[in-house]
């Protein structure tokens, strides 16, 4: 109980840090590839797609569940993603740590927990980079109280040929959690910047990308896609998350996405389906 609590409470929103997807996790650094969930990541990323729409389902440590959703498009040149993540708890039950079991009910009642985010994303080229900005609502609640917070996530990214290099300000500023009007939780400022190749064959392409953060502490990423015919293979370390593993399956215009993230514990298992329509 004391593993679960300390991931309830300690940190807010931490399961979408530093960002959100199923391939995006299972890769494990995700500042540079295009895909629905993309702007959780890096704002300034443009869309692959004219339409794109996901839907995700996580199961989190075999106990709580979280639902992603996100929706990317363009109008001319201008990128537009909303995105939406749900964690619920569930019904727990509340156990004090009592030396002698006989002095108090085993249990004191139950409680749960949720975390609601919400995501507004808008990119545009200036020359050779995409400059975007991310507008983030969080809502938690638990034991009757409601924390509110307002984020903003400003981001650039570079192409050129097979380079690509991205540069996040996630929490600019550092986002404050208000509950019932009084500031109990900041969510610090994260500095980060990422860089990727792709190869390119003519029956099989891999992208690779590392990236440095800095959220109060520095943390290393490096990950990698590869791709052949219809079949995506994902694999990616991160020192902030561990590692992770997945893969996806494309089918005409939907795509199937798995992927598995080992913890001390246990397993975040994740599945998503994702729908584009039109390149971009």
């Amino acid at each position: 109980m004391n593993i679960l609590m300390l991931f309830l409470v300690s940190y807010p929103f931490n399961y979408i840090y530093p960002g959100s997807g199923v391939r995006a996790n299972s890769i494990g650094t995700f500042y540079t590839f295009k895909d629905p969930s993309s702007n959780w990541w890096n704002p300034s990323v443009p869309p692959e797609e004219k339409f794109s729409v996901s839907g995700e389902w996580n199961n989190l440590l075999g106990l709580f569940s979280l639902i992603d959703g996100c929706i990317s498009g363009s109008v001319g040149e201008i990128g537009i993603a909303f995105g939406y993540s749900g964690f619920n708890s569930g019904s727990m039950p509340i156990n004090p740590e009592i030396e002698d079991s006989s002095t108090l009910p085993e249990s004191l009642g139950t409680f749960s927990e949720t975390e609601k985010a919400y995501l507004l994303s808008l990119n545009h080229p200036a020359g050779p980079i995409h400059i975007g900005i991310g507008f983030k609502f969080y809502q938690q609640d638990m034991l009757g109280a409601r924390g509110i917070g307002y984020g903003v996530d400003i981001g650039f990214l570079y192409r050129k040929n097979r380079v690509s290099i991205g540069c996040v300000i996630k929490d600019a500023g550092g986002t404050s959690i208000s509950w019932n009007g009084h500031v109990v939780d900041i969510i610090p400022a994260g500095y980060i910047t990422a860089i990727s190749y792709q190869f390119v064959r003519e029956n099989w392409d891999l992208k690779m990308e590392s990236s440095l953060i800095y959220h109060q502490e520095i943390h290393y990423a490096f990950g990698g896609e590869l791709t052949f015919y219809f079949i995506s293979l994902r694999f990616g370390w991160s020192s902030l998350k561990g590692i992770g593993s997945g893969f996806g399956i494309s089918f005409r215009e939907f795509y199937l996405n798995y992927g598995v993230n080992p913890t001390g514990s246990g397993y975040i298992h994740r599945l998503g389906i994702t729908y584009s329509k039109g390149g971009a």
